[in-house]
């Protein structure tokens, strides 16, 4: 039950985000889900074995995700994207490799702390300038990212649950099955499909497409957030919201499904432009 009031809660609320807040706004919003979560990660990454550095985790997420984004919504108009690539670039390899040698400890803590930072600002970061490039191109094409993965969620839930036997990942995740992951995967393209029609007034083939590729890299996100989460000894990322865990449970299939929607979108997702 607390699984569902969570839910019915927060997609309301974030769907009226996405249409009533100004851009930066809603970047904002998105931003301060990612830099809960990166704080989680850094948690999961101090018990896997990282240095203390780790922590400073939701500070290169704020700096790569100014870097990421559309430099109008966080200011900057005039902003050289060849700078921003730059200062990305050397804040990821030699930012990162820094902090982990102030981290302290044996080599490997401080070698873990600086893998979880150069990694952790670009997986974090990269999803906030995501939503920011949907909402701009046409917010339905959130509203088809956040359907198409809950739906996913729910399907792959609820047919995993009665009729799932063959297990999908058992040394990730050993509660997911390739049922629940099919059941998944079509209740998702249902949901494509009914955005589709909503938005466009019919069934747009590219945004089939598209429902399609959220539903798969959703899934991939989600076997991805469990694989730190079993290399940490823990179940849940945090306690922040009940019956979902912590906020990087609830964000680990967007985190990965919102670059490959925008991604799809530049290639193949014209009408939608």
């Amino acid at each position: 039950m607390a699984r569902v009031l969570t839910a019915a809660i927060g997609a309301p609320l974030v769907v009226a985000a996405l249409f009533l807040f100004p851009p930066g706004g809603f970047v904002a919003l998105v931003g301060g889900l990612c830099l809960i979560a990166a704080a989680e990660l850094a948690r999961l990454g101090r018990a896997t074995g990282a240095g203390r550095g780790v922590y400073l985790l939701p500070v290169f997420v704020l700096l790569a995700a100014i870097l990421l984004v559309d430099p109008a919504v966080v200011g900057f108009a005039d902003r050289d994207s060849g700078l921003r690539i730059l200062l990305l670039v050397l804040l990821v390899t030699a930012g990162a490799s820094l902090a982990g040698l102030w981290s302290g400890g044996k080599v490997r803590a401080r070698g873990l702390a600086a893998s979880f930072l150069g990694f952790g600002a670009l997986y974090l970061a990269l999803p906030v300038a995501a939503f920011d490039q949907l909402r701009a191109r046409d917010p339905w094409l959130v509203v088809l990212l956040l359907a198409t993965v809950w739906l996913t969620d729910t399907g792959a839930f609820l047919i995993g649950s009665k009729w799932g036997r063959r297990k999908l990942a058992p040394e990730v995740s050993p509660n997911k099955s390739w049922e629940g992951a099919w059941g998944g995967l079509l209740l998702g393209l249902l949901a494509a499909g009914v955005c589709s029609w909503w938005r466009l007034g019919v069934l747009e083939p590219s945004w089939l497409f598209a429902g399609l590729v959220v539903s798969v890299s959703g899934q991939l996100g989600d076997l991805f957030e469990s694989m730190f989460k079993r290399s940490a000894g823990v179940k849940d990322s945090g306690t922040l919201l009940p019956g979902h865990g912590g906020m990087l449970d609830r964000l680990d299939s967007l985190i990965v499904a919102a670059p490959v929607l925008e991604l799809t979108c530049r290639l193949v997702l014209p009408a939608a432009s």
